[in-house]
């Protein structure tokens, strides 16, 4: 096809990601007013609503990115949301994925070979991220919830 075909005839992409950065699992992310949670979610914890994700979240496509293996300098090997218009389904703003799992900077590699493969919420709103690992280790499950300051709380640190 022609650049000319591509741009008359196709639609085109609404999220630039990184190459090489293999998004694999996604989904979105749906509030609940506290009074709906379950009793369940009720525990005792810092915003009194079990790490449930916030409201300025609402809608947000929430992607594990399960890493480059075959680059120089990898990419991936984290979790990204994007904010989305609940009404329009559309990224708000550039729709750039901002970082809400990842290693710190310049790696983009765990060390234990953490790699994400899906993402997905419980009934509290917290989310719940699996990796499959590399080199033989790194399978795990790692949870993330919120506490009232908006600050994140994982079960994962390195």
């Amino acid at each position: 096809y022609s650049d000319e075909t591509c741009r008359s005839d196709y639609e085109t992409s609404i999220v630039a990601m990184q190459a090489h950065s293999a998004p694999l699992g996604i989904t979105f992310y749906h509030y609940t007013p506290p009074e709906n949670l379950p009793s369940i979610c009720q525990t005792e914890t810092t915003n009194g609503y079990g790490g449930q994700f916030p409201q300025s979240m609402d809608g947000a496509a929430i992607i594990a990115f399960h890493g480059s293996w075959n680059r120089d300098v990898p990419t991936g090997y984290k979790v990204v949301y994007i904010p989305m218009n609940t009404t329009t389904g559309m990224p708000l703003g550039d729709g750039a994925p901002i970082d809400l799992l990842s290693h710190n900077p310049p790696r983009a590699k765990w060390r234990d070979g953490y790699r994400p493969v899906d993402v997905d919420f419980d009934e509290c709103g917290r989310l719940f991220v699996t990796s499959d690992g590399s080199r033989g280790a790194g399978s795990k499950i790692v949870r993330i919830a919120f506490e009232s300051g908006g600050g994140g709380d994982t079960t994962d640190g390195e």
